[in-house]
């Protein structure tokens, strides 16, 4: 059987977060969500995720906190950091270049942000999202790339 990529999505907004969850279960990948940078911080402790969807405004831990706090943890295989926000680009320069790989601006395009975090962890992992299934059965071998 298939072992499809985790993603963690980090959102404070159930509207959002719910959103990109149904999005992204259509996918073959193993989906789960946080409210904060501390719930998260918790399940990737638990679990490898090949890709975090991080919303940086978020009460307790925000999206800056959460991923200096992931730098920290020194993951040997950390996961691709894509961050999403409203703010502006001065903001979004204090973020760690060489752990947040992207920056999606809210409001955003669901199917966009699908095919990105599906392509960033059919990289990740190896696993041609596309081949395989939710069941599954692939069509041809879903280790190929």
């Amino acid at each position: 059987m298939i072992s499809f990529p985790g993603v963690l999505i980090v959102e404070d907004d159930v509207a959002i977060r719910n959103l990109l969850t149904s999005a992204l279960e259509r996918e073959p990948l193993r989906v789960d969500s946080a409210p904060d940078g501390v719930a998260a911080l918790e399940k990737v402790r638990d679990a490898p995720y090949a890709v975090l969807l991080v919303d940086l405004m978020m009460p307790r831990m925000n999206g800056f906190a959460f991923v200096q706090a992931l730098r920290e943890l020194g993951l040997p295989n950390p996961p691709v950091v894509i961050v999403m926000t409203a703010f502006d680009e001065a903001a979004i320069r204090q973020l760690d270049s060489t752990l947040v790989h992207a920056c999606i601006r809210k409001p955003f395009d669901v199917p966009l942000v699908v095919e990105l975090v599906r392509d960033c962890a059919e990289l990740m992992t190896g696993v041609r999202a596309r081949q395989a299934t939710r069941d599954g059965f692939t069509i041809g071998d879903a280790s190929e790339n």
